[in-house]
């Protein structure tokens, strides 16, 4: 298929499902671009049209990009899960990644039980 004067699309079948599959399999999707032979910036180009458009072929390819990514996603939260230590830190870090409103620092409280004494010398060297 070409493109109006005559170039030819680069957004190929098989480059697609190339970039697809990358995806999938965990890439990021700028290095699946790059290993599909086409510039991140092409890649974003054809998301946005795909987005834009609501159908033809970029909807179709965004559409199937976004579940890649998902599907990506969702395999390695699986791995990690099924993988963790089940130690408390572990877990908080895992939430405070996956939901945004648990990234608040702890609060560090200290406890002290006894007498505190406070001695002031009020010499002053001259």
């Amino acid at each position: 298929m070409t493109n109006v004067g005559g170039r030819p699309d680069k957004l190929t079948p098989k480059r697609a499902a190339k970039i697809i599959k990358l995806v999938r399999d965990g890439n990021f999707k700028t290095t699946a671009s790059r290993a599909s032979g086409v510039w991140p910036s092409t890649l974003d180009d054809w998301i946005e049209r795909g987005k834009a458009e609501g159908k033809g072929k970029y909807h179709k390819f965004y559409l199937a990009l976004e579940e890649a990514d998902s599907l990506a996603e969702a395999d390695a939260v699986a791995k990690w899960v099924k993988h963790h230590d089940n130690s408390p830190e572990a877990i908080k870090e895992f939430l405070r990644r996956r939901f945004p409103h648990w990234n608040v620092q702890d609060k560090q409280q200290t406890e002290h039980s006894g007498e505190i004494k406070i001695t002031i010398n009020p010499k002053v060297n001259p």
